[in-house]
């Protein structure tokens, strides 16, 4: 059975093409030389480019996801209005929330590194119709060791490999829990050799001013 949930299995080979691409001119470059700094309390080697560029402005993310959803998913929410698209997004969120405190807990700042460090982004390709989003961030980190960038990380592919397997032991909602912390991060330009805890539900509320809905005080 092909794999589904990267837009198509042409377009998931092309992301994982592009994603090895990426980290084979890392090695050309010097691997673990120029503009890199060692992290040295988490043994990782971190790019200060990746998500935050030399200047320090967050990157341009490429074009994601339409605010508009497919109809399909209309159709099972029962309308394209405002108020079941809301419900939806508070249902989402009523998960979301243990999901992301659980992965706080079972995953080490280590781990959240070389995830971030690992997937490089291409974690943006996994689209939400995926039944098995686990799997596929599982076989980009696979494809991290194969193209060579652990090593130019100066991270065992051992170490990548027992993760990899990890990830595999995630459900749905876990799983897209990890995607939308590594997407924050890059999404608000925190370096990777930040002390910040971005992958935390409590980051998220430190950072983000709640909204008040209209007629709150």
């Amino acid at each position: 059975m092909a794999r589904r949930g990267v837009a198509g299995t042409g377009q998931a080979r092309h992301g994982w093409a592009r994603h090895g691409a990426a980290w084979r001119g890392v090695a050309r470059h010097g691997g673990a030389g120029q503009g890199k700094d060692f992290f040295r309390e988490e043994g990782l080697m971190v790019d200060q480019v990746r998500g935050v560029s030399m200047g320090g402005r967050p990157r341009r993310m490429r074009p994601g996801m339409s605010v508009y959803p497919p109809s399909e998913t209309g159709q099972i929410l029962g309308g394209r209005k405002s108020t079941p698209f809301t419900q939806a997004l508070q249902c989402w969120a009523t998960l979301m929330a243990p999901a992301t405190q659980d992965n706080d807990r079972d995953f080490s700042r280590r781990e959240w590194l070389i995830l971030a460090r690992g997937l490089g982004q291409a974690e943006e390709s996994i689209q939400p119709e995926s039944t098995q989003p686990e799997v596929l961030i599982s076989d980009l980190l696979t494809r991290w060791v194969v193209c060579g960038g652990s090593a130019a990380a100066g991270v065992p592919a051992g170490e990548v490999t027992r993760l990899a397997e990890k990830v595999k032991g995630l459900d749905y909602v876990r799983s897209w829990a990890l995607l939308w912390s590594l997407q924050y991060r890059v999404r608000h330009g925190i370096a990777l050799d930040s002390r910040e805890d971005w992958w935390s539900l409590s980051h998220r509320r430190r950072m983000i001013a709640p909204v008040a809905a209209p007629g709150e005080d």
